[in-house]
């Protein structure tokens, strides 16, 4: 069975509480290359899933509505997007 958007979209926003206000990398990779460390703070506003560090230039806005897969792991989230890109998001560790 396959889970609507709507599913998919409470299953990430739950996964991503994890990832809150701690250093995440964000990595684009395929349509459009691009890399940057942020600490994570999200909101959703009309499908749109806003990673933005308020004191930063530093920000994505990802349309939900494109996303057609997701991975979950640990440390690590991953969305597909219908537009050939992956975005992933990792747990900076610390050391």
């Amino acid at each position: 069975m396959r889970l609507k958007i709507e599913d998919k979209k409470e299953v990430l926003f739950n996964e991503l509480i994890k990832f809150k206000e701690k250093q995440v990398v964000i990595d684009q990779i395929e349509f459009i290359d691009a890399k940057f460390t942020i600490n994570l703070e999200y909101k959703v506003e009309y499908d749109t899933l806003m990673i933005k560090e308020y004191n930063e230039e530093k920000f994505i806005f990802i349309n939900l509505n494109q996303m057609y897969k997701y991975e979950i792991n640990d440390n690590e989230i991953k969305i597909y997007l219908d537009n050939d890109t992956i975005i992933e998001f990792l747990i900076k560790n610390r050391c």
